[in-house]
């Protein structure tokens, strides 16, 4: 390889490779290599890198725990490769099992010495075995910075300041498991408040995921004018088991809010007038103040957060919410009233036993998807009249459910209906209605396979029809 001197392009992505060819500093003129493996010897070790100072676009470090000191890592002399628009820095997993022996002063001073140049506008670092970062990482200088991602650093026990980072769009930090706050320094070096500029200015989307060890996110105390992320749209936690609060107080741009696994969160969730999607799974203590008029699609799970909905449906009503998912309440609660918005399209309840499903004479023209799962042990008769435009229903363990009445004006189309074993009939189906789905329900399955006269009627002009993954042929629509 080293004799390959005009060499421009070199990809070796996909292959493999344990170790780079020796002497690849020879290939002056090169202006793409997808990755770089650190090596162990001078000949193929990280100062190789030193006399391609022409390379563009993204590229990969990996393997850095080979590198033994500053020294080495100065030699690649990263800052002088001023053509990289993005720069990946990993180290390997496997390294994790000798990190109990690894210098972590030394640890950082390599990567003080990979600091890249001052235009980069992407960086990766993924594995680093340091306990802290160097203090390039986040400093404003990196004017240029959109995207930053920090993932597996699982000895490092604090983030690096990184609200100072002027056009700094995307953030994404993930399994630091060492980390237990998130404080000022987070938001800028010294953790004083008094400062020329607002904490994360450009930041669009954030992210946190299996952060393991982190209990507190501290709140950073402002005027709601100079508060942290104010053109955040989107914010995701998951798996973050300890985590207790508390949120940004204020979130003015935010569209998308999910939270999933963090089962000790139990603080209020943050202000965001214009929020359009909320995801919140698992066994959160989170409360829900009220509702953003904006909102289209809702998703949440467990007691507290049904239970703070439904209140929140009785003070305010979102005018946008399309889609509607409940699950996993085990509380004796009910739709207050009238209380689905008329804007909803989409309705899904799941694993809410006690749940008492609205029978309201209300019309909601704009529900097209309903679905009912092990749900609203209460209902034993089911009437869609008030849903005129039902294009799809699936009901799925219902126990005590004896009997289901369609409208024949609706424009359903396909029905779905598994695990109602005390299901024993369905009547005035829609002539529109083209699929029909029978599992496990045992009366009304053995009913339609026999044809039975009570029940055939009823249903014959529908096209396609299965009883347990069997399709009953009719000889009248085949």
């Amino acid at each position: 390889m080293q004799n390959l001197v005009k060499l421009h392009h070199l990809d070796i992505g996909g292959t493999d490779l344990e170790e780079m060819p020796k002497k690849m500093s020879k290939l002056k003129d090169l202006q793409f290599l997808s990755f770089y493996i650190a090596g162990k010897h001078e000949e193929n070790g990280i100062g190789e890198l030193g006399e391609l100072a022409h390379l563009h676009g993204s590229f990969c470090i990996e393997k850095l725990e080979n590198v033994k000191n500053s020294g080495e890592a100065s030699n690649a002399r990263m800052d002088e490769k001023i053509h990289l628009n993005a720069l990946y820095l990993r180290w390997s997993c496997s390294s994790f099992e000798e990190s109990e022996v690894c210098d972590s002063h030394t640890e950082k001073d390599v990567l003080e010495k990979l600091r890249p140049h001052k235009d980069l506008k992407e960086l990766f670092i993924w594995d680093y075995r340091g306990t802290m970062f160097p203090d390039w990482i986040g400093q404003s200088w990196y004017h240029k910075m959109t995207e930053l991602e920090l993932s597996g650093c699982r000895n490092c026990w604090v983030l690096p300041s990184l609200g100072q980072l002027p056009s700094l769009m995307t953030l994404k930090i993930s399994e630091c498991d060492m980390v237990k706050m998130i404080g000022g320094t987070f938001y800028k070096g010294d953790a004083t408040h008094h400062h020329q500029q607002t904490p994360f200015p450009s930041l669009k989307y954030l992210s946190f995921y299996y952060m393991s060890c982190w209990e507190e996110w501290e709140s950073y105390e402002c005027d709601e004018d100079d508060a942290p992320f104010p053109q955040l749209e989107h914010l995701l936690i998951a798996n973050c088991p300890k985590l207790r609060g508390v949120f940004p107080s204020f979130l003015p741009a935010l569209k998308e809010l999910v939270i999933s696994g963090c089962e000790e969160l139990g603080c209020d969730l943050p202000r965001a007038p214009i929020i359009r999607q909320l995801e919140i799974y698992g066994k959160q203590k989170a409360r829900m103040r009220d509702l953003p008029l904006s909102l289209q699609n809702l998703r949440i799970e467990g007691n507290q957060l049904v239970d703070s909905l439904f209140e929140a449906m009785t003070h305010t009503q979102p005018t946008s919410l399309s889609y509607l998912r409940i699950s996993n309440c085990s509380s004796v609660v009910s739709f207050p009233g009238d209380a689905l918005p008329p804007s909803l399209e989409d309705l899904r309840i799941y694993d809410c036993k006690n749940v008492e499903f609205p029978m309201q004479h209300q019309q909601h023209e704009s529900l097209t998807y309903l679905t009912i799962k092990n749900s609203c042990d209460s209902l034993t008769s089911f009437a869609l009249s008030a849903f005129s435009n039902l294009y799809y229903l699936r009901i799925q363990e219902l126990e005590n459910l004896t009997s289901l009445e369609v409208s024949q004006s609706q424009s359903l189309q396909d029905l779905s209906i598994s695990g109602c074993p005390k299901l024993e009939n369905i009547i005035r189906l829609p002539a529109c209605l083209r699929v029909l789905r029978i599992r496990e329900c045992g009366l009304l399955g053995e009913g339609i396979e026999k044809k039975d006269p009570h029940i055939w009627p009823s249903i014959s002009h529908i096209s396609y029809i299965y009883v347990d993954d069997n399709r009953i042929r009719n000889d009248s629509t085949s």
